[in-house]
């Protein structure tokens, strides 16, 4: 495992302890979840799927916190829970890599977070990157 898949799964495990010790029954905000998953996906989208160099990790990020949220608006607290993100995070890490190539939420993402629906890529080609699309459609903007 290199250096930034490792400090991903770090980053990602930091913040589902952050969040349970701050409260463990307090709803996630937006800006958290986003967060969780994006980590995720972009780990699956370099490191599983080799689909970009892993220098691309912080950007990668980037562009879908970009997309998902700003400012206070990442503060938004959501219904979903811990455990609902959760799952949605272990279904990034498995996504096909042509899912994640076309910047496609799982199925158990739906429901998570103020996602509806799939939105392919393609309906939106204002995304810049396939992690645009996922935090587009995390936040549903």
């Amino acid at each position: 495992m290199d250096r930034v898949g490792a400090a991903a799964r770090v980053a990602v495990l930091g913040i589902v302890l952050a969040v349970t010790a701050c409260g463990g029954n307090d709803k996630p905000t937006l800006g958290s979840a986003c967060e969780q998953v994006l980590s995720a996906f972009c780990d699956r989208l370099i490191n599983g799927c080799a689909l970009a160099p892993t220098s691309a990790m912080s950007s990668c990020i980037s562009a879908g916190m970009a997309a998902c949220c700003s400012g206070s608006g990442c503060d938004a607290p959501l219904s979903s829970s811990q455990a609902e993100i959760d799952t949605c995070v272990r279904a990034v890490e498995i996504e096909a890599c042509t899912d994640a190539s076309n910047g496609l939420m799982p199925s158990p993402c739906q429901g998570v977070g103020l996602v509806a629906e799939q939105k392919p890529r393609e309906l939106n080609a204002a995304d810049p990157s396939p992690a645009a699309a996922i935090g587009r459609q995390f936040s549903q903007q």
